[in-house]
């Protein structure tokens, strides 16, 4: 596993100790492991976001394709 060293800003590294100060997490470690954990979350969340927006415009699309083959086809028989 690799080590990563990271320093925050400093307004950064007071929230956190006061979350750790207040009993939300156990050290400053465990604090910094939930943050990039949500980060990662986040990203995560971002992508699968940018891929259902991507198949709702392709949808979109198919759905406009049919609806006009479908009023075409009613034209047709009139």
């Amino acid at each position: 596993m690799a080590t990563i060293a990271f320093v925050p800003p400093q307004e950064v590294a007071r929230e956190l100790e006061l979350l750790v100060q207040r009993g939300r997490y156990r050290d400053l470690p465990e604090a910094m492991t939930e943050a990039a954990r949500l980060l990662v979350q986040r990203e995560r969340a971002a992508q699968a976001i940018a891929q259902i927006q991507a198949i709702r415009q392709k949808l979109a699309g198919w759905q406009a394709d049919v609806t006009q083959a479908v009023v075409a086809s009613h034209e047709e028989e009139t």
